[in-house]
This record gives C-alpha cells, sequence and structure tokens, in this order.
C-alpha cells in the first residue's frame, strides 16, 4: 500500500480509495440479471445458481456465462437445495420444484399448502425431500419424483428452517 500524506487526515482517505481500488481488481466478472435476485446465491461443481424475483432460476458458470434459465413462475422467499444434481426450489405460490443442474429442465412440481418464508430451507434426507410452510404444514417428498409421502398439520406456520439430528426432524412454528 502506498501511503501519500498530504495534509493532516487525509492519509487514511488515500488508504482507503486504493484499498477500494485493489478490491475491485480482484471482481473477475458482472452478471446482469432482469430483475433482482431473490434468494442467496449457491456455488455448487463449477456453477452459481440464484432464483430472481421475476421468477427465473438460472446458473452461470465460473466465468459468468449462462448455462441455462428456468422458469419457476413467482419469486422465492427460500433458499434452494441442491443435492444430486438437481436443485429442490420452492416459490411463493408453494410449487415445489426439482430443477436437473445441467440442463434447467424442470423434473417435477408439486404443490404444497403455502410457501416456504424467510430463508425457510427444505431438507434432503435419504432421497427425501422435507418441507415445512408458513400455512403450518409439514410435508416429506420422494425427491426422485415429488410424490407426497406424507403431509402433517404442525399446528403454526413454518418460519425457519427445519433439521436433522440423531434421526430426529426438528421444527419450529409460530
Amino acid at each position: 500500500v502506498q501511503t501519500v500524506t498530504l495534509e493532516k487526515g487525509e492519509t487514511k482517505r488515500i488508504q482507503a480509495a486504493l484499498l477500494k481500488k485493489r478490491l475491485l481488481d480482484r471482481i473477475k466478472w458482472k452478471k446482469q440479471l432482469r430483475s433482482k435476485a431473490a434468494s442467496k446465491p449457491i456455488y455448487k461443481n463449477g456453477k452459481i445458481y440464484v432464483a430472481t424475483e421475476r421468477g427465473e432460476y438460472i446458473a452461470v458458470n465460473e466465468n459468468g456465462k449462462q448455462v441455462w434459465k428456468a422458469n419457476i413462475e413467482k419469486s422465492i422467499k427460500s433458499t434452494p437445495v441442491i443435492k444430486n444434481n438437481k436443485s429442490f426450489v420452492a416459490n411463493l405460490d408453494g410449487n415445489m420444484m426439482a430443477i436437473d443442474n445441467s440442463s434447467g429442465k424442470i423434473l417435477w412440481k408439486q404443490k404444497l399448502n403455502g410457501p416456504l418464508l424467510f430463508g425457510a430451507q427444505p431438507v434432503f434426507m435419504s432421497n427425501n425431500i422435507f418441507v415445512g410452510t408458513s400455512m403450518g404444514r409439514m410435508y416429506k417428498l420422494d425427491a426422485s419424483n415429488g410424490k407426497v409421502l406424507w403431509d402433517i398439520d404442525a399446528n403454526g406456520g413454518i418460519y425457519g428452517s427445519i433439521f436433522f439430528y440423531r434421526d430426529m426432524l426438528y421444527v419450529g412454528t409460530d
């Protein structure tokens, strides 16, 4: 870092500008989306996945080139799960979908009673997807075809992520 002192107090501003330039030099690419990102970007196997507020689920490679785009119809307020070369995404209409991560093709879609909100994340375990919705429904879906294996009333909206620990499923409700 090169420091130049012009007057008292200006040294820090010059250092900050040089540090900002160094950080900006590290940016390899930028990708303009048609709308704001609605999910946290996820990196897996050389691709970055992100959902947008316009209902698009997009995969880009490590060079920023779009690989594919899937129409998930509505925005999401949850975090997708990526397992076995598939993305599992739930939109605001309560549709849970499996998307092939090689092609972007929607493999199956299952209507749930309510969306996942506030970053809630489905859980993948033993080729099943476990999902808790804001309408208080808890689902177990077959990850290969989306078939509902069970659906129970959780007696309150589920707004956080669910998790497994020692073969037990933990769910918090309001």
